[in-house]
C-alpha cells in the first residue's frame, strides 16, 4: 500500500487497528491511496522480499514531498490470522526533480 499520509484515512485517525479484518494485533499505518499486488520471493522459510519500481512524474509539484509504504502479507492458505502487515516506511523525495538513484 502506498499513501500520502500517516495521520488519517477516510477522516479517521491512523494508526487503525485491523482486528475487524481478522488481523488482530495489526495496525494500518498509512492511508492506502495505491494498492498493488505482488508476488513475494522466499529468502528462507518464513521470510520473503519483493522489489518494485515506481515511476514518479518529473514535476516540481512532487519535489520534496513524502509518501509512505506498508505491506500487507497474506499467510498460507487456511492460516489464522490470514495475514499480517509490516511497519511503515517513510520515503522523502528529493527537493529537486530528476533521476534518483
Amino acid at each position: 500500500m502506498i499513501g500520502s499520509s500517516r495521520e488519517n484515512w477516510n477522516g479517521k485517525p491512523l494508526p487503525r487497528d485491523l482486528g475487524f479484518l481478522g488481523l488482530p494485533g495489526c495496525e494500518l499505518l498509512v492511508n492506502p491511496s495505491v494498492v498493488r499486488t505482488m508476488q513475494t520471493q522466499e529468502i528462507r522459510p518464513g521470510e520473503g522480499a519483493v522489489t518494485f519500481e515506481m515511476n514518479m512524474p518529473n514535476e516540481p509539484s512532487v519535489a520534496g514531498r513524502k509518501f509512505y509504504v506498508q505491506w500487507l502479507v497474506e499467510g498460507p492458505p487456511g492460516s489464522r490470522p490470514w495475514g499480517a502487515v509490516t511497519k511503515a516506511l517513510e520515503i522523502d523525495l528529493p527537493a529537486t526533480v530528476g533521476t534518483v538513484k
